[in-house]
């Protein structure tokens, strides 16, 4: 099952200084990050895929980092 941006998924988002910023919608990362413009980023696999993990704002490189809560 994929993991999708929702309002009630949030996603942890690293850029590439370290910083991390917490989201649920590429709307509310730009929002948070202080840019405007959105695209999304990919990586490339060894096995030849392509596979989206984040998202550039501005002049910031974000990726994406799914958790699941875990209760005690």
């Amino acid at each position: 099952m994929r993991n999708k941006l929702t309002e009630d998924n949030p996603t942890l988002f690293i850029d590439q200084y370290g910083d991390p910023v917490i989201a649920s919608t590429a709307r509310e990362l730009a929002d948070k990050a202080g840019g405007r413009k959105i695209t999304k980023q990919y990586q490339d696999k060894k096995d030849g895929r392509v596979v989206w993990n984040g998202y550039v704002v501005g002049s910031r490189w974000f990726t994406a980092f799914k958790w699941k809560e875990v209760e005690a």
